[in-house]
This record gives structure tokens, sequence and C-alpha cells, in this order.
């Protein structure tokens, strides 16, 4: 842990604002709309230092920044972050800056960012900015962040929209701000104005327990140019296709006169005609930015990161691309598990082989670039951390690497939100808290998943301590007679709805209270209450609370004993798919002939016939029987990851298919798990 000598400091505009401390739960629109009212909106503020240093063997930066930041060393990138936090735990990062230093005079710069919007990314439209940060050479301070820095706002960002449910902001860059190599040494910041020490600053500083993202460049693996269609004499095309989906921002250098504008469409796809499908399917998602360049030799320097494949370049006459490239951001991963020989032992033939490594290949690949210093679900839409699917991706990570940062970092992020919202919300560290009641009840399962990759006996105990917290809330505000019965969260159950089978509850999210006491929530509910019990008995302690009275309630309320399947809900007579399949992987399983109803359903609707959640405990229950053919069946259905690939995908989708969903996103880490079910690792250990 460090103590920070440096003081938070920020800019005039911000020094003395009192911060927002409100967080979305229900009342989602008020918060936008004061947010929306505030002037500080997409700011962009830079600091600057010169540090005259000894000589020294090592040189450490600890640094944070609220919302984001970029450090350069003597011009040269050195790191960014952190990664989303709330304030009472709010990250910093440790750097390696020996590198970069020399004796004698060094800068410092730092590009930090305040966004400003009510969304699922950052805990943001709160009115906090500022930067702080500690350089320590051979372990003593040389500089720490004051009022001797000097700060500007940087001018050449302008915003053009926002996109996705005002995840980010698009924006146009202007390289002939005067802040423009601000990062350089030889910078001229004589008219830049002292930084203030910011007035507000409650933070609680904890090291970050994820890593900080790579970044590596590529260039193009097809590079077009030609004249612009329509266009003017002169004007240029310039396409380049990157040779899959990437998220990370793109390269450019460009020559041309004073006032020229590069118009950059990037997509993920290219329509019908082969141009670029910067329109994305995703919601409101517009990739389409205007870049004016001064004279001479131009770089850009977008600030956030987008994902994508394929970029146009509109020239105007006069203009030349010299360089082009894409810089790759995503966590820092190894492989260093393979596929499972008796799951490869279980294919009949060189199809089957090829079919199961395409999908291995598809979802390592996705965990490879997809997670950046989180994990969110899709990264242009939401670039929400939800804690069901994108946590058992999470889960994957870690199996897979053997690196469990990643998924420390979500589970101790989520219970962060306590003091917000005691059952906990969807997703994590971001202003828009979303409610959904199984995420919580689907995330609970992490706890053992985590403990089985590290065997941190410590952090177990820790995490029993808060899961079983959470699970008493549930139980006080919502459980009656072993049910989870009204709730005021809205309940996925199967997502897009399209999946549910014709589910019965009434998921529609017009009443604040879910009036439907139905199957899969309650299910959730009986699967981490066994979870609790199961670490209960690794800790050597009394089990949680009696499972068996929650899992006889489910099947007293659910069971119809005539057809020998789960009914939807209370009330009604309807059975579905989505609704029979967790009692399977969960072991709550009535009779032989329930069993038998379902092996028959499963081998007819395989994994295709629901999506995001729905093919995990079909997996599940044949992984943990040891039933590789079956788990090798599900795994290539045809319909499921097989089609995504067939259709172009190099990273799992949101849904089986482009228009499987109204707005699919092409680069969405969830369905990632099925990497889990292939991977070389104990199976029945894991679902215990």
């Amino acid at each position: 842990m460090h103590h920070f000598q440096g003081h938070w400091i920020t800019n005039g505009d911000f020094a003395e604002v009192l911060p927002r401390d409100r967080f979305y739960q229900h009342s989602r629109k008020m918060l936008a709309l004061m947010a929306a009212r505030d002037k500080q909106h997409n700011v962009h503020v830079l600091f600057r230092k010169t540090a005259v240093l000894e000589p020294f063997r090592r040189a450490v930066l600890f640094i944070s920044a609220d919302d984001y930041f970029k450090v350069y060393v003597n011009g040269v990138l050195a790191g960014m972050g952190p990664s989303p936090s709330y304030k009472w735990a709010y990250a910093y990062q440790r750097i390696d800056v020996t590198k970069y230093l020399k004796p004698g005079e060094n800068v410092i710069a730092v590009h930090t960012y305040y966004q400003g919007l009510i969304n699922r990314y950052w805990v943001s439209g709160d009115l906090n900015h500022g930067m702080i940060l500690d350089l320590e050479a051979d372990g003593k301070t040389v500089l720490s962040s004051d009022e001797t820095f000097l700060t500007a706002v940087h001018s050449g960002y302008a915003v053009s929209g926002t996109y996705g449910y005002n995840t980010c902001y698009r924006e146009d860059y202007d390289s002939r701000a005067k802040e423009t190599g601000f990062e350089r040494p030889d910078y001229d910041d004589s008219a830049w104005e002292h930084a203030r020490i910011k007035k507000y600053a409650e933070y609680r500083m904890v090291p970050q327990k994820t890593k900080p993202v790579a970044l590596r460049e590529i260039r193009p693996a097809v590079l077009k140019t030609g004249p612009l269609p329509g266009g003017k004499p002169g004007e240029r095309l310039v396409f380049a296709d990157f040779g899959e989906l990437f998220a990370g921002y793109l390269s450019l250098i460009v020559r041309g006169p004073e006032g020229a504008v590069v118009t950059m469409k990037s997509g993920q796809d290219l329509s019908e005609d082969g141009r670029v499908r910067y329109e994305l399917c995703t919601t409101n998602v517009e990739y389409l930015e205007h870049w004016t360049i001064a004279e001479g030799e131009n770089v850009l320097d977008l600030y956030d990161y987008k994902p994508m494949r394929y970029v146009e370049l509109e020239l105007p006459a006069g203009t030349e691309v010299t360089k082009i490239g894409f810089t790759v951001r995503h966590y820092p991963f190894r492989l260093r598990t393979s596929l499972r020989p008796s799951l490869a032992g279980a294919c009949r033939t060189k199809e089957e082989r090829t079919n199961l490594r395409k999908i291995w290949d598809l979802c390592v690949n996705t965990l490879r670039l997809g997670p950046q210093d989180t994990i969110h679900d899709c990264l242009e839409r939401e670039r929400g951390t939800y804690l069901a699917d994108v946590g058992l991706a999470a889960a994957t990570h870690a199996v897979i690497s053997k690196d469990e940062s990643l998924l420390r970092g979500l589970i101790e992020d989520a219970f962060q939100q306590i003091p917000i919202i005691d059952s906990l919300g969807a997703g994590t560290c971001c202003s828009l808290i979303h409610n959904t009641a199984e995420y919580p009840l689907v995330f609970l399962r992490l706890l053992w998943f985590s403990y089985v990759v590290t065997g941190d006996r410590k952090a177990l105990a820790e995490d029993y301590s808060r899961m079983t917290a959470v699970l008493d809330a549930y139980r006080r505000d919502y459980e009656s007679d072993g049910l989870i019965r009204e709730i005021d969260k809205w309940c996925v159950v199967e997502w897009p709805k399209e999946y549910r089978d014709g589910y019965a509850a009434d998921l529609s999210q017009k009443n604040e209270i879910e009036p439907d006491t139905h199957v899969v929530l309650n299910l959730h509910y009986y699967r981490a209450i066994k979870t609790a019990n199961r670490i209960a008995k690794e800790l050597g302690l009394p089990a949680y609370r009696d499972e068996n009275e929650v899992g006889e309630a489910i099947v007293n309320a659910f069971y119809d004993r005539d057809r020998h399947l789960f009914r939807d809900m209370i009330g009604s007579d309807h059975v579905s798919y989505i609704g029979n399949l967790y009692e399977m992987a969960f072991d709550l399983i009535p009779d032989n002939k329930f069993r038998e109803n379902m092996e028959r359903m499963i081998e007819e609707r395989k994994v295709a016939s629901v999506n995001e959640f729905g093919p995990f405990p079909i997996l599940e229950y044949y992984a943990k029987a040891g039933n590789e053919r079956m788990v090798l069946e599900m795994l290539t259905d045809p319909g499921a990851w097989l089609n995504m690939i067939d259709e172009g995908a190099t990273v799992t989708w949101e849904a089986w298919g482009k228009t499987k969903k109204w707005n699919t996103a092409l680069l969405h880490n969830s369905l990632a798990y099925a990497a889990l079910f292939m991977a070389d690792t104990d199976m029945k250990r894991m679902f215990e």
C-alpha cells in the first residue's frame, strides 16, 4: 500500500466544486438530467512538471486520476488508467518508469479526462476530477503532485455526439490546437496556469487489483487506395482491414495543408457494397470522426479506444497518409491451459476435431483481446462490467490463463457496491447501477471458482463473510416461505427475450416491483445458498443454512408431477426450456422421469435454442457427469458458436448470429465462457 505525499490536483473549474455522491437505482432520468445541467463535460485536462533527478538505479511512479489518465515520461506513453473505481476504494497504479527517465531534467506530462456522463462504464457525472502522483527514485520521493504543476485544458477535442447508452462521447480532433504535442519535453508551457489543490478529495486509495492494459501496434492486413467515390478531383479513399476485430486506437500520420479535414469511418464489418459499416448494428453507435490537420506532419491522438476491424479515410486533395496502423489494447494474457485431451478424444471425425479447435480458438482469442483493465460485456454499446455473464467469462479467463487478477478485481469491485446497495447491483464501478435480480446470485458462484483457481483460503474466508451478507439481504427483503417473491429488481432469465421460450413471468420492467414468483430466479438463489454451504464446508464452518429447505420449496411450488417438468411461475401452467435447465445443473432433480424428459429435450434443442445464459447450465450438467460426448455435441451445435464462425466472427458475439438480435454486439466477452468447458481442468471440482 502506497501512502501518497502528493495532493489531488485539478484546474480552476473543478478545484472548489462540491462533488455529487449519488448513484442511479430507480431514478436514472433524474440523475441524467442533473448531470446534463453541469458545465463540465468531456473535459481534457493536461498537467506538466519538470523534475531534476540525481543518478538513480530504479524509478517508480504511483499515479491515479478521476476519471482517467494517460501519463507520458519524456514524451513517451508510460501508462494509462486507472480501472473504474468507487472513491471509497479508488485504484492507483504503480508503474516502473526507470527506462523512460535519465539523470538531469525530465518532463512528466499527464493527460486526464473527465467524461461527465451517467453510464455503465465509469463512475462519472459526479463532478469529481483530479490527478495525484508520487515519483520515487531508489525509494525516495523526488516529485509529488502539488500546485507547482502547470495545467491547461486541451482545446483540440470537440464533441460530435455520444454513442451507446450515453457510454462515450464521439469526438473530432483538431491538430491545430495549441496544446498539441504537450507531452514533448520541448513543448512551451509558459502560458499555462498553475494547478489547484482539489478541495473535496475524499478518496481512499487502494492498489489497482488488475494489471495495466498491454499495447502493441499492428499494420493492416489489407490496404487499398483509390479515388473517393463521388468525390472531387484529387480526393482519395484509403481502406484498411486489420484482419480481425480488435479494441484500441487508430495510429495515423498524415501530411497536408493547414485546415484540411480527414474523415474517418471505422467499423466492425462491411456493408453489402463493400464499404465500412460505420453505423454499427449495436444501439446508437456511429464511428464517424473528423480530423482537422495542421500544415506538415500530424499524428492522430484520439483519446478513447474502440473495437473495430476496418477503417476508411476520406482524404481531401493535397493530403497523404504516411503511416496507418492500429494500437491494439487488451489485458495482459498468456494461454497456460490446453484443450482437454478427453474432450478432444470424444471426437469421432476429423470434422468434429476441426470444429472443436475452431471454437476453442475463438473463445481464447476473445479472452486475449476483449478484456481491458476490467472485463466488460460489449466494448462499444455499454461497457458494463456485469456480474453474471461477464463474471463467468472472467472466471474462464482465470482458468485458461492461470492469472486470477482479472477475476479477483471483479470480485473486489463487486463487493465495493455494498455501501450503495447491500444486495448488489447487476454491474460494478459505474454511476448507472442496473438492478438485475439474478446477477448478484450468479456472481456468488465466482467466489468458489476463484478459490479453485487460487487455493487462497484467506480470500475465501473474506469472500464468505461478504457473500453471506448479500444472501442475508436477499432473505430479509425478498424471501417468504423459502421462495424469492416480489422483488424490486428486474429479472432477465434469458437474453435476448426471444430465447425465453415463452417464459410466463412478467419481465417487462413496467413495474417497480416484479410481481411474479418464478422459477429461474429461485433456482439461482438456491444455487447461491449451495455455494455458500460448500464454501463453509471448505473452511470448516457450519453450513450457512439448510439448502434442502429452499430446494423443497422450489419443487413444491413449481414442479408439475404429471408432466414431470417445472412450471415457469406460480399461477401459470406454462413450461419452458430455460425454466428447466438449471434444475439439471444444480442437481434439483425430483425424479428420473424429469431427468429423462430433459435429457431428451436437450438432445433435440441443444444450446442454440437459448443464448446468453442457457448454454452454461447445459454444459455444466454434462461436464459434471463426465459425459464428454454430450459436452462436445452441445459445443458443436451448428447454430451456436460454429454459426458465429461461419458468419466471420474472430471473437465471440452477443448472439449466435448478426441478425439473431436486433443490436448484436460483435465483440462481447460473455459467450467466451465455452472455453471453461473445454479447458484441461477439473470439471467436477469446479462445479461442486
